[in-house]
């Protein structure tokens, strides 16, 4: 298959907000091309805005980075690690907010 089909689908899947079939797009581009970064990104967007669970979000960003922070492209490297950061911070602030409710 055009190894560009996947990518182009999951573009139209992403605007029109759907993101569960953006997430199993990207997931197949990855299948189908292990090495394709941009499916690794886009699969971490994707998955950002379909997940509750700030972890499980987190965790897709930082597979993205496992594979290519030493050698993918700077600006998707640089906007993955401020989203890492960004969703740690989330997850700390909620943690606060939990622990002064119980107390």
């Amino acid at each position: 298959m055009n190894k560009f089909f996947f990518l182009l689908l999951l573009f139209a899947s992403n605007k029109a907000e759907a993101q569960t079939s953006a997430l199993a797009i990207a997931s197949k581009a990855i299948e189908e091309n292990p090495d394709n970064e941009r499916a690794w990104y886009e699969r971490a967007i994707a998955a950002d805005s379909y997940y509750k669970d700030l972890e499980t979000r987190l965790n897709y960003y930082q597979a993205y980075l496992n594979k290519y922070e030493d050698a993918g492209y700077s600006e998707l490297v640089y906007l993955a690690k401020r989203r890492i950061k960004d969703i740690r911070e989330e997850i700390h602030l909620a943690v606060e907010e939990r622990d002064t409710v119980a107390n």
